[in-house]
C-alpha cells in the first residue's frame, strides 16, 4: 500500500495514543494485585472488559507497526494530473462543489478531512485527470451515473503535509548554517528520530533491493549505532526540545508544536519537526519562553513568540 505523508502523520500519532492507553491499562491490573480480591466482587466483568480492551489495544498496534513497515511512503507529490496525494476541487453536474485528498486507501485517516481513496468510484475516475477535464462514472452501490469536472489542482506545497527530506539537503538551510552546525561533523539524533529510522529500516525487508536502497540502508545502520543525544536540561530551546510556538504571516497567526532536531535523516514529517540548520530552526535554537523571533523563508517573512519548551527539567517537574 502507498501511504501520503498525511496518512504516515495519522499513524504515528494513533500508535502513541494506543502506546499511553496501554500504559493505562497496564497500571490498573498492576492496581489490582495490591488488592484483596475477596473486596473486588462487582468489579470482575469492569475488569474483564479492560482486559478485552486491552487485548484490541495490542492488536491495533500491532496493525499499525505493520501498515507502517511494509507500506510504501509517497515523497513526491503529481501537481499536473490527480494521483495518490494530490488534492483537488471538482464540480458536479449540479455545481456542487467538493474538494478531496487522493490516497490509495482511506487508512487511519480521519473521514471528515476529505479524504477520497483509489478503490472508491469516485477516486478510481479522477485518476490520473488533469484540470479542466470532465468525466462520469457510476456509483455502484446506487447504479447513478455522475459527471464531475476536475476544477482546481492545488499546487501550493505549503499545503500539504510532506517529509522533510523530499527537499533536497542543499536548500534546507544556508551553507553558513550547515557550517556553524556541522563544523565538527557530528551526527546528533533524538529518541524519536531513532525510532523513525527503526521503522524505516524494517521497511526494507519488504521491499525489492537495488543500489539506491542498499545505500540508505547502510546509512541507516550506521547512524542507528550513535548515541541518541541528551534532552536540554534547561530552560532555552536545543536539540530534543518540544516547542510550542504562536506563529505569524501574511495569512494570519496560528500555533504550532514540533521538536527541535539538528536535522531530518529519515522520515520525519515538518509539520512535527524543525531543523536547526533550517532558517526557523536557527531562528529559534538558545529561545527560552516568551521570547519573540522573526525569520525569513523563500520570499515570505514569519515573526512570532515562544509559548512553551519541555526540557528534561520540566519533564521530572511534571512527574
Amino acid at each position: 500500500m502507498k501511504l501520503i505523508a498525511e496518512q504516515v502523520k495519522s499513524l504515528r500519532e494513533k500508535k502513541q495514543e494506543l502506546l499511553q492507553k496501554r500504559e493505562e491499562y497496564l497500571k490498573y491490573f498492576k492496581s489490582l494485585e495490591k488488592t484483596d480480591m475477596e473486596n473486588i466482587g462487582h468489579g470482575f466483568c469492569i475488569d474483564s472488559q479492560v482486559e478485552a480492551n486491552l487485548h484490541k489495544n495490542y492488536v491495533e498496534y500491532d496493525e499499525i507497526v505493520n501498515t507502517l513497515k511494509e507500506s510504501e511512503f509517497v515523497t513526491k507529490r503529481n501537481f499536473n494530473a490527480i494521483d495518490i496525494g494530490t488534492r483537488f476541487t471538482i464540480k458536479f453536474d449540479e455545481d456542487d462543489i467538493e474538494t478531496g485528498l487522493l490516497t490509495e486507501k482511506i487508512a487511519f485517516v480521519n473521514p471528515n478531512r476529505e479524504f477520497v481513496s483509489l478503490d472508491s468510484d469516485l477516486g478510481k475516475a479522477l485518476l490520473g485527470k488533469k484540470e479542466g477535464e470532465t468525466v462520469s462514472y457510476i456509483v455502484s452501490a446506487t447504479g447513478r451515473r455522475l459527471s464531475v469536472t476536475i476544477d482546481e489542482i492545488d499546487k501550493i506545497k505549503e499545503h500539504y503535509e510532506h517529509f522533510i527530506n523530499e527537499v533536497p539537503y542543499s536548500r534546507r538551510g544556508s551553507s553558513k548554517l550547515k557550517d556553524q552546525c556541522f563544523g565538527d561533523e557530528r551526527v546528533v539524533i533524538t529518541s524519536s528520530q531513532k525510532e523513525i529510522m527503526e521503522e524505516e529500516l524494517e521497511k526494507y525487508s519488504y521491499v525489492k533491493h537495488n543500489s539506491t536502497a542498499t545505500y540508505k540502508k547502510n546509512n541507516l545502520e550506521k547512524l542507528l549505532k550513535k548515541a541518541v543525544v541528551k534532552i536540554p536540561d534547561g530552560d532555552t530551546i536545543g536539540i530534543g526540545s518540544k516547542v510550542k510556538v504562536l506563529l505569524q504571516d501574511k495569512n494570519g497567526s496560528y500555533e504550532r508544536e514540533f521538536e527541535m532536531i539538528q536535522r531530518a535523516y529519515s522520515t520525519e514529517i515538518e509539520s512535527q519537526y524543525v531543523e536547526r540548520i533550517s532558517s526557523f530552526g536557527n531562528a529559534l535554537y538558545g529561545l527560552r519562553k516568551g521570547e519573540s523571533f522573526r525569520f525569513k523563508r523563500g520570499n515570505q517573512i514569519y515573526s512570532g513568540i515562544v509559548l512553551s519548551i519541555e526540557n528534561e527539567n520540566e519533564k521530572k517537574r511534571v512527574k
